[in-house]
């Protein structure tokens, strides 16, 4: 259809103007220093999105390029999962000592599970050429260990009353979105083979415009402003709750030997 095209073309450019207008803000703010695994991961794909603009997807320099620079993409938004991990606990240094490990052994879990599902893939992918299909392969299985690492993380903040900035809120459930959409498009992808390249294009970089739209809203003023996320708990369970993190947090930071911190944000 001649449409889809110039749909893919527009989308495109809108998302590499928003990644490059991302980046301007947090800069401007100031967030770029708060979000530093982050904004390095936001420029860097400014600058592939623009750079690959100038290549055909048509020629083989193209699809090379775009497989060498995948890899630090992955690379880069790993980071921006860790560090924002480490922001929702940097009130308790202790559990954050402990989250650090947690989540790196939960992170290889993850891994096992998705490479588990790639079977699923191999049994019905199709015509793919067999580079691009093992790379397909290693592609989704990345995605799928960032989005359970951040769904892990979401869990713990959902579970457990811990106060954090709105920024960081904000950040967890649109780099959540982001991985989680990712997966599910590459798995499909993965199913139906080379034919679905350019609906999956078109749905990867609808959702990318989405989450950069999201990332416009990130605000100095929303590094002070808290928002905590949290299942609806009585207000006695909250303060035992959050006491009982506070005791963990004290012996965990005795036992490393470092300073404990749990100041909270208050209303």
């Amino acid at each position: 259809m001649p449409a889809i095209p110039l749909i893919e073309n527009i989308l495109w450019f809108v998302n590499t103007v928003g990644y490059v207008a991302v980046a301007c803000r947090l800069v401007g703010t100031g967030l770029h220093r708060v979000f530093p695994g982050f904004f390095v991961y936001i420029l860097f794909r400014a600058l592939r999105s623009g750079g690959l603009r100038f290549l055909s997807p048509n020629q083989t320099a193209y699809g090379w390029a775009w497989i060498l620079t995948e890899p630090p993409v992955w690379i880069l938004f790993g980071y921006a999962a860790y560090e924002l991990s480490s922001m929702a606990l940097r009130d308790y240094r202790g559990l954050a000592r402990l989250g650090r490990k947690t989540l790196v052994l939960g992170a290889a879990i993850c891994l096992v599970a998705s490479v588990a599902t790639l079977v699923v893939d191999l049994s019905r992918s199709h015509g793919d050429f067999p580079v691009l299909l093992a790379f397909n392969l290693a592609r989704r299985a990345i995605w799928s260990t960032l989005a359970l690492y951040l769904l892990l993380m979401a869990g713990f903040l959902l579970w457990f009353p811990v106060p954090v900035t709105r920024n960081v809120l904000l950040h967890t459930v649109l780099l959540a979105l982001h991985s989680l959409a990712g997966t599910a498009i590459l798995f499909m992808r993965n199913l139906l083979g080379p034919a679905a390249i350019q609906p999956v294009s078109l749905a990867l970089l609808a959702v990318s415009v989405v989450c950069v739209a999201g990332w416009m809203a990130l605000t100095r003023a929303g590094e002070h402003k808290p928002a905590v996320a949290r299942l609806h708990w009585r207000p006695e369970t909250e303060r035992q709750m959050l006491d009982q993190l506070s005791a963990l947090n004290s012996s965990l930071a005795r036992s490393a030997g470092t300073p404990s911190s749990t100041t909270r944000l208050r209303d």
